[in-house]
């Protein structure tokens, strides 16, 4: 039994996720999945790692902001 690289057990959890469809892997939206990046068998560029990154600060700094505001008028 051949030894997989990371990435390719990566991908190869995306598509036991997506039913072994790989037009599904390709249009998978979540996002918040740590593999996503990863899905495509592919390490992702630094700037797509970046992006994703500074998504995640943006909601995470809107979250709070509103967790905030929900604690004061409490």
């Amino acid at each position: 039994m051949p030894v997989n690289t990371p990435i390719e057990s990566i991908r190869q959890k995306c598509m036991d996720c997506c039913c072994h469809q790989a037009k599904e892997v390709r249009l998978c939206d979540a996002k918040k999945c740590p593999l996503w990046p990863y899905r495509m068998g592919k390490r992702p560029t630094p700037e797509v790692l970046a992006e994703l990154e500074a998504v995640d600060t943006r909601k995470c700094r809107a979250l709070r902001l509103a967790n905030s505001k929900s604690f004061q008028r409490s």
